[in-house]
């Protein structure tokens, strides 16, 4: 097959399933209920998705304020007392026994 003949019968194609949706939809008979059907469920589908944008943007503002607070701590160097520190020590070792032995 050559080039043009491709193009020919793409074109034609094109216009025949242009023509049976034509025909669909302004059928005398079901034409009205079938429009209604497609303008429902494109109102749903741009309902779905500007709720799908909200969501998005909402997660990625905590996410990028989450990142915002961890960089914060990074830098952020905070006086502990010596009474604090000392009873975080004694805690390490409890944190780090996988499997402490019944005595």
């Amino acid at each position: 097959m050559n080039q043009v003949s491709v193009n020919q019968q793409l074109l034609f194609l094109s216009g025949v399933t242009v023509g049976a949706g034509l025909m669909y939809l302004l059928d005398p008979g079901l034409g009205k209920r079938r429009r209604a059907l497609l303008r429902d469920k494109a109102s749903r589908f741009t309902n779905d998705f500007g709720d799908a944008v909200e969501v998005t943007a909402r997660d990625f503002t905590n996410r990028a304020r989450g990142i915002v607070a961890e960089t914060q701590t990074l830098f952020h160097t905070e006086e502990v007392s010596d009474e604090v520190l000392v009873a975080e020590l004694r805690e390490l070792p409890k944190l780090h026994v996988s499997c402490p032995r019944s005595a």
